[in-house]
């Protein structure tokens, strides 16, 4: 299959390799549409984030597909379903994942940027990382938000519409915040949107 591999500072070349096997808790995803982030520039420049990007690694770490084959102990997740990824898979066991920040991981794996990624016709991820996507939602659109998570997002008037356009197509909770302005008092306003159609509620 072709993909996008990065190999040093510059050197970023589409090639032939070896189509992945899926473990047994992994999902094997067609890929049909991955964006380029900030992130992948940056690699691409020589940049180095929180870890170094290992040579021959497939970068790519938002992207969506179709499930072309599935391990023997994924149970959730089956084949033909559309789904996105999310590429931070935790390790779960360290301070900060037990404390609830796991954006802090010490062990984090970065699919697309530490692990093989999805500029790449076919990814295989851990189903832990795999989440579905509504019919009503296109490939192109933002895989980035996931299913099920709580995102933070600023808001604003036009950010607020973002936020419930967001949950509507992905989330089943996001977090907006606003800042309400004054001259001596500028407070973070808190809007939990639960679930679609629900009432907001300012905090």
């Amino acid at each position: 299959m072709k993909a996008g591999v990065f190999f040093k500072a510059n050197d970023l070349r589409v090639i032939e390799i070896e189509k992945p096997t899926p473990k047994k808790d992994e999902v094997l995803i067609k890929v049909m549409a991955c964006g380029v982030c900030g992130t992948d520039v940056h690699i691409f420049c020589g940049d180095e984030g929180c870890f170094p990007t290992p040579s021959g690694t497939v970068l790519g770490h938002e992207f969506s597909g179709i499930v072309e084959k599935v391990g023997d102990d994924v149970k959730e997740i089956k084949v033909g379903d559309r789904v996105c990824v999310d590429p931070n898979q935790l390790c779960g066991e360290c301070y900060y994942c037990k404390s609830g920040i796991g954006h802090f991981c010490e062990q984090m794996t970065g699919i697309g940027t530490g692990v093989n990624g999805g500029f790449a016709e076919f990814c295989a991820v851990p189903q832990s990382q795999v989440y579905k996507i509504k019919d009503t939602t296109t490939y192109e659109e933002d895989p980035s938000l996931m299913p099920g998570q709580e995102k933070v997002v600023q808001a604003g008037h036009a950010g607020y519409k973002v936020t419930t356009y967001k949950e509507v197509r992905y989330n089943g909770q996001i977090v907006s915040k606003d800042v309400i302005s004054s001259d001596t008092y500028s407070p973070m306003r808190t809007i939990k949107k639960v679930a679609p159609g629900m009432i907001p509620v300012a905090q």
